[in-house]
């Protein structure tokens, strides 16, 4: 646990080469340590390295097929080639690996909202505000659903509705 806090840190400060360098280790001591195959995606995720974080996740995923924080991180991948069909999946799987994934639960309301779709974030949003009440990013994003959901319901108001006598 120790070199994946160290490979934490290094991705903090954006060095690359110690994350990388410390997953590793982690993995010649323990091949199936999810942490330590999550922080090495990290790296070349955050490099733009897709394909790269691609692989290890699949190679990850062979050893721990329902980690959701693996799952979620497939999807951020998918998100990055533009591929939203594939996100959301990933997104929806690991919830259901694990409910409390609130980092895939946020990524999907994202994805729901950029769609358009307030009443399904609105839903997400609201299950991680009862974790997260007081995170500046969430009751922003909550606050947006809000009010494209207002918008939309004026809208709706407006709309003429046209019979079939007519």
């Amino acid at each position: 646990e120790a070199r994946n806090a160290l490979a934490e840190l290094a991705l903090g400060v954006r060095d690359w080469a110690q994350a990388l360098k410390h997953s590793r280790n982690v993995l010649l001591g323990d091949p199936a340590n999810v942490n330590a195959y999550l922080n090495m995606a990290v790296a070349y995720y955050r490099q733009r390295r897709y394909d790269q974080a691609f692989l290890i996740l699949k190679q990850a995923m062979e050893r721990a097929p329902k980690a959701a924080s693996l799952h979620n991180m497939k999807g951020l991948i998918y998100l990055a080639k533009d591929n939203s069909r594939l996100a959301s999946e990933s997104f929806l799987r690991a919830i259901k690996y694990d409910p409390g994934q609130l980092d895939a639960l946020i990524n999907l309301a994202s994805l729901e909202l950029s769609y358009g779709d307030f009443e399904a974030a609105e839903k997400r949003f609201k299950r991680v505000l009862e974790r997260r009440p007081n995170d500046p990013n969430v009751v922003l994003s909550y606050a947006v659903v809000m009010r494209g959901l207002e918008t939309a319901r004026r809208l709706l108001a407006c709309t003429p509705r046209w019979s079939m006598a007519s």
